[in-house]
């Protein structure tokens, strides 16, 4: 599912510049590890989790509302946190990127957040170190 979410990742353009094969080799694989990581656990694994817990009582007759205002609220979290016009930045990356893995946590777990989050970012840094 999230295969098609990375080539439009690469397609919107280059997530990095200046990458040489000889002296960054292992840039493709460890930069999309290091962001899915980073990112997940705050803007999933802390973000989501807390809105829960502080929404849980309110919505104490049905949770799943407590749920669906969590992972917005984290969509549009991660959305604003990422650089880029306001239109840019909620619509694609919150909406787009943002809520596919805020549910993915909210139905599975963290660890295929994460490897969302990976493939999200592991395609266009390839085709960035195929270029090179």
């Amino acid at each position: 599912m999230f295969v098609p979410f990375g080539l439009f990742n690469a397609a919107s353009g280059s997530p990095v510049t200046g990458i040489t094969w000889v002296t960054h080799w292992w840039m493709p694989l460890s930069t999309p590890w290091f962001s899915a990581i980073a990112e997940e656990a705050v803007f999933r694994l802390f973000l989501v989790t807390l809105c829960y817990l502080v929404l849980r009582p309110a919505f104490n007759n049905t949770p799943t509302i407590a749920v669906v205002l969590a992972v917005l609220f984290s969509g549009i979290v991660f959305g604003i946190g990422h650089g880029g016009s306001i239109m840019n930045r909620f619509l694609i990356t919150g909406m787009l990127y943002g809520l596919p893995m805020a549910v993915v946590y909210a139905k599975r777990d963290w660890e295929h957040a994460v490897g969302a989050h990976y493939m999200i970012n592991l395609i266009p840094m390839t085709l960035v170190f195929l270029e090179t």
